[in-house]
């Protein structure tokens, strides 16, 4: 394995694990979103993630089974690095199964790692060096297991005191690069991850560190406090992106950290002049007001709760947006989706997907005029707007055309059991689910769907929503002992099965044809893995070992996509339930 990217490897997984270790392990509470360490993070940091309130890491790993708990990814990275003759190979496989090893219980985890009952963290960068905090009880033991895992690597490392710190300096060993060390330390509470490079001072390490404080602070900026108002999260888990950090960077229309300390990678790769065509004060110009249009990848955490039967998280990422009318243009085409697929209480799966289909091609036409006659002077975009110029986007208008006055559709499957027949064929026990498709006429787009499925040429469906069976019409590939029903309940035109099916059906009926979304998916794992499995090995295969785990995993999880004023939104929706 080249050298280079063992390192890289090492610096996305140290801090991915403990990210992991943090976030998807962490987060309910609450408490001030200024806590004191924020006072050490740049305001200009380029990206940022904040277990702010201290997440009961210890109740939640109890409730989670074994199955949850491992950890098969990491095991094939340390298989492969194992393979490797490279010092820093070895340090990040001895450091990743002590990771493994850590997750098998709260107790190791505090163990190794020296953190208590609860945990808070933050991750964030100091122009491009990753830092990792959290907070410990017992420093003894994160340290023990650092230089246990450089010892055993054979990485050597020296102690030092920085500003009245205990500071730990291990070298890395990297072809064409000197002076490349993964540093750590602990002062008070805290402990610290991060790396000195050839492309940072002694005063970056120190901010790194947490030994010295930024000119600008994050807690200073507010941008938390804006984002908690803005998104309406609660506060205890919060992480950015910044794009115009990155953007200005590239563009090196700001002279920041990151700015500087890209410019020394780029002298030290041979690359110098990598970025120059957009090095002008044109590019810098146009691309820096595209990305205050859409300023940051924004999440948080919205509600979450730990019990000891249950954990349950609420989550938004919003891609966010000062373009009022790109927002108003993209919400334009929302559809949409049933109540019965908001959620992903009562049933395996769903998807729905809600869009204005007569609205698709004033958007495309929309936002292919405002780009191609947006006022740039950059030469690549200028060049962008000439391609685009070229293809008009009127040839999908007449495609969406074809749709008529579809709003939405959706798929969502309650349960379904299997068993064998008299020829040991398998069958469906039962078989709950519905398919709807909803349209302002949905009789009149059921006539037009008529003209691709000749057995339903002749099929005259009643308008006061009776339902009519199409077993004969619409064949199941496994033998299926419930009718397949087909009906329009109101502005919706249903296919079900099933007695579940029956009732959402009927309960479409009443639901009025709104714009109320864009999309979502929602499954209940364990729900559906049971009767899966069954399915292989009704086949005679064997189950997998990996399948098998699914079924200790009592989790459902619900995601969304939607529009709205201040930026595109992503929800996601996690409960575990103890088994």
């Amino acid at each position: 394995m080249n050298k280079t990217l063992v390192t890289v490897a090492a610096v996305a997984a140290i801090a991915g694990g403990a990210y992991y270790l943090t976030q998807s392990e962490g987060g309910s509470s609450s408490s001030s979103i200024n806590i004191e360490q924020l006072d050490y993070v740049p305001a200009d940091s380029a990206f940022f993630w904040g277990q702010l309130e201290a997440f009961p890491y210890k109740k939640y790993m109890d409730l989670l089974p074994d199955s949850m708990k491992s950890n098969q990814d990491v095991a094939l990275i340390v298989d492969e690095l194992k393979q490797t003759d490279d010092k820093n190979a070895r340090f990040l496989a001895v450091l990743l199964t002590k990771y493994q090893e850590s997750t098998e219980s709260s107790e190791k985890m505090a163990q190794i790692w020296g953190v208590g009952d609860s945990l808070r963290g933050l991750g964030y960068s100091v122009g491009l060096i990753p830092v990792l905090r959290y907070e410990v009880t017992n420093t003894a033991a994160f340290n023990t297991t650092m230089k246990d895992a450089a010892q055993q690597a054979g990485i050597s490392f020296k102690e030092e005191q920085i500003n009245g710190a205990a500071v730990t300096r291990y070298q890395l060993e990297v072809d064409g690069m000197q002076g490349l060390e993964l540093v750590t330390s602990t002062a008070g509470n805290w402990s610290t991850i991060t790396f000195n490079t050839p492309f940072n001072d002694e005063s970056d390490l120190k901010l790194a560190l947490a030994l010295e404080k930024p000119t600008q602070s994050l807690s200073q900026s507010k941008k938390l406090d804006k984002y908690v108002a803005d998104y309406g999260f609660d506060g205890k888990s919060v992480a950015y992106l910044n794009h115009v950090a990155i953007v200005d960077a590239v563009t090196a229309k700001s002279q920041s950290r990151l700015t500087k300390m890209l410019d020394q990678v780029l002298d030290v790769s041979g690359s110098a002049g990598a970025f120059d065509s957009v090095r002008n004060a044109q590019c810098q110009a146009d691309f820096s007001d595209i990305a205050n249009k859409w300023p940051a990848t924004i999440s948080g955490t919205k509600e979450m709760r730990i019990t000891a039967s249950e954990a349950y998280f609420e989550m938004d990422t919003v891609f966010a947006s000062t373009d009022v009318d790109a927002m108003k243009a993209l919400a334009s085409v929302r559809g949409f989706v049933p109540q019965h697929t908001r959620s992903a209480n009562h049933k395996m799966m769903s998807f729905a997907y809600g869009v204005d289909i007569q609205k698709v091609a004033p958007l495309l036409n929309t936002l292919w005029t405002r780009f191609t006659k947006a006022e740039f002077s950059c030469e690549h975009l200028l060049m962008a707007q000439e391609q685009a110029k070229a293809n008009n986007p009127m040839a999908v208008a007449m495609m969406t055309g074809m749709a008529g006055s579809l709003k939405g559709i959706s798929v969502s499957l309650q349960g379904f059991s299997l068993s064998e027949d008299a020829n040991g064929q398998p069958s469906f026990e039962n078989l709950d689910a519905i398919v709807s498709v909803s349209a302002d006429d949905a009789a009149g787009l059921f006539n037009t769907l008529k003209s691709f499925a000749p057995p339903l040429a002749n099929v005259e469906l009643p308008e006061d929503g009776s339902e009519i069976v199409v077993n004969d019409m619409i064949p199941s590939p496994i033998p299926l002992k419930s009718d397949i029903k087909l009906a329009l309940k109101g502005k919706h035109l249903t296919l079900f099965t099933g007695e579940q099916g029956s009732k959402l059906a009927a309960n479409m009926a009443n639901e009025e044809l709104t714009n109320n979304g864009f999309s979502n998916f929602a499954f209940d794992l364990k729900s559906f893995i049971t009767p899966f499995l069954s399915v292989v090995e009704l086949s005679g295969e064997p189950v997998p070992e990996e399948l098998e785990q699914l079924k200790n995993q009592n989790m459902s999880m619900y995601f969304s996509a939607d529009f709205a004023e201040k930026g595109i939104v992503f929800e996601t929706d996690m409960t575990i339930k103890k088994l």
